[in-house]
């Protein structure tokens, strides 16, 4: 094996390895009705290696005390979020819950 695919194969492997370290982030939320006053909260994050119940679990911790985050839209557009972390959830902070 060359250095060169040496260093292809290293890199790819430190690559999947890292993937486990990437977790859901908090980021613009897409726009909700102008009907809708509730907080929104936006998130980022690979649907492969985050669980729903992990991205619900930082939703809920970005919503305000007293509420609970509901997802209302989720996108792979990936005009927000960056190419390792493609998925876009928004959610809606549901007060008194």
């Amino acid at each position: 094996m060359t250095t060169r695919a040496r260093l292809a194969a290293l890199a790819i492997a430190a690559g999947l390895c890292g993937c486990r370290e990437f977790q859901p982030f908090e980021t613009v939320a897409a726009p909700g009705p102008p009907s809708d006053a509730r907080p929104r909260v936006g998130l980022c994050y690979d649907a492969l290696v985050s669980s729903a119940e992990a991205v619900q679990a930082a939703a809920q911790s970005a919503c305000p005390p007293h509420s609970t985050a509901e997802r209302v839209d989720t996108e792979y557009e990936m005009q927000v979020c960056p190419l390792l972390l493609p998925g876009h959830a928004t959610f809606a902070c549901i007060p008194g819950r």
